[in-house]
Order: structure tokens, then C-alpha cells, then sequence
């Protein structure tokens, strides 16, 4: 589970407005140690984001400092369709067209480039069925204590 402290601005029912700073990563990034976000801080520029999130507490109120979580495994299959899905589209319609149509080269390059739009259409289906679903809808873990950690990864046998 991939976790990250916020501020909660406004509460809506079942959901949190919340804002988290994202100008630097936790100290075990900035050394190297953590996820990469400290090193990958100096290369964006980054500021405050704003995101709802699914609630399910009971009395968060706004200004209090949130712990939000959201399940590596989405991202990791995010990543794979957003890559792999339009270059398979593709390679395949590129593959068919010179298979069976045996056509020039810059016929097979067009329908590549079809497959490719063909992808892409696929994938922006899947993204606004996975929004409209909330899976990829990050969630108030629980409150936060202590001093802000920033960003952690935390497996499922430590829970």
C-alpha cells in the first residue's frame, strides 16, 4: 500500500477534500533509501495537490492531517496497460495488415498508426470505467500522528 500524509480541506459525505504537499519526498527518499520521490522531486517541480478520497472515518474534520492510501498493485497495472495496450494495437494491426494484405510499406505503417488510435481508445475506456468504479480512488487509511513521514510503501504481511 502505498501511503502519503494529507491536510483534509473540506468533507463531503463519504469523501475528503485533501491536499498534500508534494514538494519534497520523505527523509528516506531524499537519501535514496525510499521510493525514488526526493530524487525525482529534483527534476519536477512539484507543489501542493488537491484530490478527493474515499472516507470512511467517522469524525475527520478539515484541517486534520490524514494518512491516504492507494494499492501499489493499480499502479503497476496502470503502467502496463498505458504501455502495453497501444503498442500491442499496434504491432498487430501493423502485423495483419502486412500478413494479409501484403501492402506497401507505408500502408503498413497507416495501419499501425490505426492500431495505435485503436489502443488509445481502448485505454481511455478503461481509465474512465476503473474512475468510475473508485478502484483507483485513493482512501483515508487513518489519522495522522507524529511528524509528517511523507511518502511509505508498506507490504501486506506488515499489516
Amino acid at each position: 500500500m502505498l501511503e502519503e500524509q494529507a491536510t483534509v480541506l473540506a468533507v463531503d459525505q463519504g469523501f475528503v477534500w485533501v491536499e498534500a504537499d508534494r514538494r519534497k519526498g520523505c527523509e528516506r527518499c531524499e537519501q535514496g533509501q525510499g521510493c525514488g520521490g526526493g530524487v525525482l522531486g529534483r527534476l519536477v517541480v512539484r507543489g501542493s495537490s488537491r484530490v478527493r478520497a474515499l472516507n470512511e472515518l467517522q469524525d475527520v474534520a478539515v484541517g486534520d492531517n490524514i494518512i491516504l492510501g492507494l494499492d501499489e498493485r493499480l499502479l503497476v497495472r496502470g503502467s502496463l496497460m498505458t504501455y502495453f495496450v497501444p503498442l500491442l494495437t499496434m504491432i498487430g494491426a501493423a502485423l495483419l495488415a502486412d500478413q494479409l494484405l501484403h501492402p506497401s510499406d507505408l500502408a503498413v505503417a497507416a495501419f499501425g498508426a490505426f492500431g495505435l488510435m485503436i489502443g488509445l481508445l481502448v485505454l481511455r475506456s478503461y481509465s474512465q470505467r476503473l474512475l468510475r468504479s473508485g478502484e483507483m480512488q485513493p482512501r483515508v487509511l487513518r489519522r495522522a500522528t507524529g511528524v509528517n513521514a511523507g511518502c511509505q510503501v508498506v507490504s501486506e504481511a506488515n499489516n
